[in-house]
């Protein structure tokens, strides 16, 4: 085997985040007073991406990202809610979600016993832990690296030296990184030394970054790494 450690992101690569956060913000906004319409998901969404945005680029603390969604959100819908108990409620929602993409146990099944395994992920610590902790393929990893504990977050380079260090410092050309984001897993290994393998089941464009692999599903990864 080319790869001997394999490094998968957490959401929408291995966990369906799509369907963890669909029913946590569906409750969430109910709880606040809101309708959770359609209108109203897409404009906590848009602000969410744009916070999360910044905390990748340095522009925002964790703090700030978990509590200042909900504050714009409030503003933006006219709700009159404590941001902070928002961020609570929706945090302990999503720590709920623990359902895994099309094709997740098949690949964890298939490498498991043949290569190392390990969760690179920017999630919150609570929530991601509450949920790893609930999967049915956590046993079969060697671990679990989260931003919010190292201290850095991928893409910065000292997220993925903590990890190289935690795993063995092997040779870089001997990992893998599995990911959705071209801004966070791909960016991050590109810069780390190592081979990506971009999940872009929608087809979007790779802009000025190069993956080395790019795949439709994430069963595909087996033909590069088996």
């Amino acid at each position: 085997m080319k790869y001997e450690y394999i490094l998968f992101d957490a959401d929408d690569t291995l966990l369906d985040f799509q369907d963890c956060e669909e029913h946590a913000l569906h409750a969430l906004l109910l709880y606040a007073g809101g309708k959770a319409s359609d209108d109203e998901k897409t404009v906590y969404k848009k602000i969410n991406a744009e916070w999360w945005r910044r905390f990748e680029h340095g522009e925002a603390t964790k703090a700030q990202l978990t509590v200042g969604r909900f504050a714009d959100t409030c503003d933006a819908l006219g709700l009159n809610c404590d941001p902070n108990d928002l961020s609570g409620y929706y945090i302990d929602r999503l720590g709920e979600g623990a359902k895994l993409v099309d094709g997740a146990m098949e690949v964890c099944r298939a490498l498991y016993g043949k290569c190392r395994m390990y969760i690179i992920t920017n999630g919150i610590q609570k929530v991601q832990e509450s949920r790893w902790n609930r999967t049915a393929i956590k046993d079969m990893f060697d671990g679990l690296f989260i931003s919010e504990a190292i201290g850095y977050q991928k893409p910065r380079p000292e997220y993925f030296d903590y990890v190289f260090s935690a795993i063995g410092n092997p040779p870089k050309d001997r990992v893998l990184i599995v990911g959705d984001s071209l801004t966070s897993d791909i960016a991050g290994g590109i810069a780390a030394g190592t081979d990506t393998c971009w999940v872009n089941p929608t087809g979007k464009s790779a802009g000025n970054l190069s993956p080395t692999y790019i795949i439709k599903s994430l069963t595909e990864c087996l033909d590069i790494i088996l």
